[in-house]
């Protein structure tokens, strides 16, 4: 299961509550985002988490984990990229914080790892979570000049942790072969692989698995028609996070 907490990324339409959305700092997420009643709107205002609030939040994090284990899930997922409030505190264009979760790269690592240190005890092991992390991704309006030298330095401060696993997105920057490099523990990436090309990975031990998105979306028996070498439904980008049954449950299988 991911547990995401999306942060600045939000709009009143989409809450149930007339509070401001939180994040690291008072900056709004530049872009628009769907809402149901009144369509694409711009990201609201947020407001900047008070140092008192945070330990409140990463409990939140320690508590949806719990949730996961008693519903019967294996593990969990920390969402950590895509421009979500995680990733806005490891961002120094999002995170303007001049306190101790804020300005360093020691600084601003301290969110994500402090709320992997709860959800592990939530979970209670290590091997029963997992984290997803997007470096130099611009999705969200994250914009780092120079993201590698963060994410290293999260990737070698959660080694020690032996989490099931790190999933990198490919975005464009060589952070899989970086990190690859920086982190001890297993290690998944992910970011438009076909078949071909993720077997190579595998095999040149540039990744110990692949992770498939978009196309296992398209492609509910993606497992089968990868053995029989089948053609691919092509994702219907159209169709992503919008409401309904369209593109979520009705590709085609094979026959």
């Amino acid at each position: 299961m991911q547990i995401m907490h999306v942060g600045r990324i939000a709009h009143s339409a989409n809450r149930t509550i007339p509070d401001a959305p939180i994040a690291p700092s008072a900056v709004r997420a530049a872009g628009q985002m769907w809402t149901d009643a009144q369509g694409m709107q711009p990201n609201d205002m947020p407001r900047a988490l008070e140092l008192a609030e945070i330990p409140g939040v990463i409990a939140e994090f320690a508590q949806a984990t719990r949730n996961a284990m008693a519903a019967g899930f294996d593990g969990v997922e920390l969402h950590a990229a895509s421009g979500y409030l995680p990733n806005q505190f490891l961002s120094s264009s999002a995170n303007r914080r001049t306190d101790a979760y804020g300005g360093s790269i020691e600084n601003r690592i301290r969110f994500v790892v402090e709320t992997l240190n709860a959800m592990i005890a939530a979970a209670g092991s290590s091997g029963k979570v997992g984290m997803k992390v997007s470096p130099g991704m611009k999705f969200n309006d994250i914009n780092d000049e120079d993201p590698l030298p963060t994410f290293i330095a999260l990737a070698k401060a959660i080694g020690p942790k032996k989490l099931a696993y790190l999933h990198v997105m490919r975005t464009g920057i060589g952070s899989e072969t970086t990190l690859r490099a920086a982190y001890s523990g297993a290690f998944l990436v992910g970011g438009g692989f076909k078949k071909a090309e993720a077997n190579q990975a595998i095999e040149e031990k540039r990744a110990d698995a692949i992770v498939f998105g978009s196309t296992y979306l398209a492609n509910p028996d993606l497992v089968k028609r990868f053995k029989n070498d089948s053609p691919l439904n092509a994702p219907d980008q159209a169709t992503f996070y919008t409401p309904g049954a369209k593109g979520y449950t009705d590709y085609p299988a094979l026959v």
